[in-house]
């Protein structure tokens, strides 16, 4: 992927966290964050699955990643918090909440998962 088809994509992502978090386009205070956060999770998931070329069927993973590590920001290391009656748990990996997922992607690429598949003799 070049340097102007990442930031085409990264744009595309940025678009649906805003929609995720309800966030107008002209809502831009944020961008350069959430742009950070995607591009992050981008990399994280292409080193999981061993591909930098991550596949935009993955793109729904990216963005709850990038939406996770934004309501988390300030609270790094931290794997509880509440405030006024209102907690949340956070995973102290980041991966964790999606792993089941990258790996049922990843059987499937290696053909592990062969679920569905119909083999045939002729």
């Amino acid at each position: 992927m070049t340097d102007d088809e990442r930031k085409a994509r990264i744009d595309s992502l940025l678009a649906g966290v805003k929609l995720m978090r309800d966030l107008k386009d002209s809502d831009t205070e944020l961008d350069a964050k959430l742009t950070l956060y995607i591009g992050d999770a981008l990399d994280a998931i292409g080193i999981f699955i061993n591909n930098v070329d991550v596949p935009t069927q993955l793109d729904g993973v990216i963005r709850k990643m990038a939406a996770a590590k934004f309501v988390q920001e300030g609270a790094e290391g931290t794997t509880a918090t509440s405030e006024e009656g209102l907690s949340f748990t956070f995973s102290d990996d980041d991966m964790k909440p999606f792993a089941t997922l990258l790996n049922k992607y990843v059987d499937n690429q290696s053909g592990a998962n062969r679920l569905g598949s119909v083999v045939t003799w002729d």
